[in-house]
């Protein structure tokens, strides 16, 4: 990049949209917490700002106009979630989505099934 100096300079005006996209996908192994840090982190450096200069998180989300990347994998489950909606009845992903496992559970932590994620939160 031309003129940039150290990680504490200016980046590209379209670096901030591929760190994005990079983010998202590897989001769902990540937690919300995680991705808040790395999202604050990315913006700070894009924006040539350090923690000495005492400008807030919030502040600099505005500057830059970006919703919170901790909403994005919630989008798209509920994306996901409309498509299998409105998929008919006899495709693999509605049957799959109101499938009722018979037997007893093993002990321990139940395991999470996608209808008991954060879809909604």
């Amino acid at each position: 990049m031309e003129g940039f100096v150290g990680l504490g300079g200016k980046s590209e005006p379209g670096t901030w949209y591929r760190v994005h996209a990079t983010v998202s996908a590897s989001s769902d192994c990540a937690t919300r917490a995680h991705l808040s840090v790395i999202e604050t982190k990315m913006l700070r450096w894009t924006a040539g700002v350090t923690s000495l200069d005492r400008v807030r998180n919030d502040t600099i989300q505005q500057r830059f106009g970006v919703a919170p990347i901790a909403e994005k994998p919630r989008e798209a489950r509920l994306r996901w979630y409309g498509h299998v909606l409105r998929a008919s009845d006899d495709t693999v992903r509605k049957i799959g989505l109101n499938l009722e496992v018979l037997g007893k559970r093993p002990r321990g932590r139940p395991k999470q099934r996608w209808l008991d994620s954060r879809i909604w939160t």
